[in-house]
């Protein structure tokens, strides 16, 4: 009957070491990452950045130059608006609840908002149209019959 005790013990023994192993020590375990980058675009600016940030979507870019915010579209890099502000400010940063820029200077106590409203140009040519082509508003609909 000890024997057989014994047995017991050792194969709960065993079990534990075994649940130990698989279960238990993976957990505590350190892992090793590495990271990989490479240069998606690089962009010759006319004069020197003073901040950067994007919008949201990451679909344009404020670059923060001297007297003026030069837009960038990402990924194309092309330029899409440029708006001038004083030289005084020295930074930038994107509120991303209200789609604004907020403009800050180290030399004075001033801060500047600014509401961006994208405007995207739909060109119209050879489409179907109703009225005369050169009216003030043009409503485009997009329609699929699926």
């Amino acid at each position: 009957m000890t024997g057989l005790v014994y047995g017991k013990r050792v194969e709960m023994k065993l079990k534990i070491l075994i649940f130990a192993i698989f279960v238990v020590l993976p957990v505590f375990q350190t892992a090793h990452a590495s990271v990989d980058w490479f240069i998606e675009r690089q962009i010759e600016l006319d004069s020197q950045p003073l901040d950067v940030t994007t919008s949201e979507d990451g679909s344009l870019m404020f670059v923060l130059v001297p007297g003026e915010i030069v837009v960038y579209e990402l990924p194309e890099g092309n330029i899409a608006g440029r708006i001038a502000v004083s030289r005084v400010f020295d930074g930038i940063e994107h509120s991303q609840r209200q789609n604004r820029l907020i403009l800050k200077s180290s030399s004075s106590r001033a801060l500047r908002i600014i509401r961006v409203d994208v405007v995207w140009k739909i060109t119209t040519d050879g489409l179907p149209f109703r009225g005369p082509r050169d009216a003030a508003v043009t409503i485009v609909v997009f329609d699929d019959y699926q």
